[in-house]
């Protein structure tokens, strides 16, 4: 159950870079929506200028958290690869 909860979903290059390439918490509904709170599943939503810097020939690091109201923390993804891949298709502007 994640009612009232707050969830943080961070990139990085490396494990202990302090500050992450990319970070999503659902204090903003357009970035992580807690879509079922009592069965704990929440959508993270990336649009293409979150990783339109980072490069695709590198692999970059991933967790999700989970922030209770009463302020307990608990990992709800371990950290994990994160991989950006190249478009296939080109659109001319």
């Amino acid at each position: 159950d994640i009612t009232n909860a707050r969830i943080i979903f961070s990139v990085k290059s490396e494990l202990n870079d302090p500050l992450p390439l990319i970070q999503k918490t659902s204090d903003t509904a357009t970035q992580v929506l807690i879509t079922q709170p009592k069965g704990g599943l929440a959508e993270i939503y990336l649009v293409p200028a979150d990783t339109q810097n980072l490069d695709s020939t590198v692999d970059y690091i991933f967790d999700v958290w989970v922030v209770t109201v009463s302020g307990e923390r608990f990992p709800v993804v371990s950290p994990s690869l994160f991989r950006v891949k190249d478009t296939v298709t080109r659109i001319p502007l």
